[in-house]
């Protein structure tokens, strides 16, 4: 980047569909965070530790499936353990699937 005169990169939010899918698995990973999501809950300027997703530029940029984000998030939510405390459209996951578009 140096050599194109461009400064270093000064966040630490890096792109590509690798790191996108380890984000993801992350997300997915902690089944009472993708269940109980509510963005009225969140704050999009708390990244440390992440308040939201961080998903929204990999969308955008496509290193990132909306089917496979929305899939993933389904087979949490729909586990009977899970239903029960699923927060719902507009403020859950998927809601905010929805929004984007």
């Amino acid at each position: 980047m140096s050599e194109l005169g461009l400064k270093p990169a000064t966040s630490p939010h890096r792109g590509g569909e690798t790191r996108a899918l380890a984000a993801l698995d992350a997300i997915i990973a902690n089944e009472d965070y993708t269940t109980t999501f509510s963005k009225p809950s969140t704050a999009p300027t708390a990244f440390s530790p992440q308040s939201t997703t961080l998903l929204s530029p990999h969308h955008h940029f496509g290193s990132l499936s909306v089917r496979l984000f929305y899939h993933r998030v389904q087979e949490i939510i729909s586990k009977p353990a899970n239903k029960k405390k699923a927060s719902t459209i507009p403020t859950n996951l998927h809601g905010q699937l929805l929004f984007r578009d």
